[in-house]
């Protein structure tokens, strides 16, 4: 298993209108390269040195050299495979 930061896009909704957030979130991958699941929360960039801090945020910025991930979609796959699988 591995995995990298990548751009998720997440749609919103209320009564009044509907919008769009986009956030870096870590993203795991099985054997295959096939997404094995995704970070909840949006992360920024972290480290216990300045070194540290800047190695994290380069991570980050490869995020963007990647395909945008829907939110919504990479999480419905997980629950068609729960499904599938039962």
């Amino acid at each position: 298993m591995f995995w990298n930061y990548r751009v998720i896009k997440t749609k919103h909704k209320s009564e009044q209108h509907s919008y769009e957030t986009y956030a870096i979130h870590e993203v795991y991958y099985d054997s295959d390269e096939e997404i094995e699941a995704i970070s909840e929360k949006e992360l920024c960039p972290f480290g216990e040195s300045v070194e540290e801090l800047k190695r994290d945020f380069e991570l980050m910025k490869k995020a963007f050299d990647k395909d945008v991930l829907d939110y919504e979609q990479v999480c419905n796959k997980f629950n068609k495979q729960d499904v599938d699988e039962m």
